[in-house]
């Protein structure tokens, strides 16, 4: 599995259980981290616009505004082109499939840490193009 992609995955299972410490582990310590308003995921998350994390201290600062969230996170889709990648993906709350979906254009360093994140989101999510079975972590 390329490394970058099981970066990923380890992102959004920690993302998932609300390990802040786990999803730092997946970014460089000077990662730009762009996200679109919280407020249209989550409505008592609401911030005037995107938000915008640099480094990992804001990153921190901004995984704890977000707070934890009942849903759970699958990518379908994976490309990379160097250190650029792109994902496609969606979120799962409950019995609501496809509560949301997105596009992640990123960068990655040589070991597949993300120096920078800039997902597009669509709430409710739209049917997706990428794998009917979402890639997964080994073991």
């Amino acid at each position: 599995m390329d490394p970058a992609l099981a970066n990923l995955l380890r992102y959004f299972d920690a993302l998932d259980r609300f390990d802040i410490d786990g999803c730092l582990a997946c970014f460089t310590d000077g990662v730009i981290y762009h996200h679109p308003p919280y407020g249209n995921l989550i409505p008592e998350r609401k911030g005037d616009g995107w938000h915008m994390a640099s480094g990992q201290a804001e990153l921190r600062k901004l995984l704890e505004f977000r707070g934890p969230q009942p849903e759970k996170h699958y990518v379908t889709a994976f490309a990379r082109d160097g250190n650029t990648c792109f994902n496609e993906g969606f979120a799962e709350r409950q019995e609501n499939r496809n509560a949301a979906s997105w596009l992640t254009i990123f960068k990655v360093d040589g070991r597949g840490l993300i120096s920078e994140y800039h997902p597009y989101s669509c709430v409710p999510g739209r049917k997706l193009l990428g794998n009917a079975v979402p890639f997964a972590l080994a073991g």
